[in-house]
């Protein structure tokens, strides 16, 4: 997959892809660098935005995760996955009040 970006590093469906597949693999580091590169390309990418989001959850970087997945439930206030994971990460950082306006 990383070759594909060799050949076509401003292919924003690999980079996302390839970021996605790190933060499976739990591969922080590589992920956010890849989500990054994404970002370059598409800023408003919600795929992208709910990964960051995601990463930072996991790593317990509540402040970073919810400024990423404001940017998702934003465009997208549908989307449960990033409800729930934006209600967690205010309570994390003391916005219990806005957690309940998100159930």
């Amino acid at each position: 997959m990383e070759r594909a970006v060799q050949l076509e590093p401003g292919n924003f469906k690999h980079l996302w892809r390839i970021g996605k597949l790190h933060l499976q693999r739990q591969e922080y580091a590589a992920a956010k660098s890849f989500f990054h590169r994404a970002l370059q390309l598409d800023p408003h990418s919600i795929q992208v935005w709910y990964g960051l989001g995601k990463l930072h959850s996991e790593l317990g970087i509540y402040d970073e995760a919810v400024s990423a997945l404001e940017k998702v439930i934003a465009v997208a206030p549908g989307s449960v996955l990033s409800t729930e994971l934006l209600a967690k990460a205010y309570r994390e950082t003391g916005q219990s009040h806005k957690a309940v306006e998100l159930e």
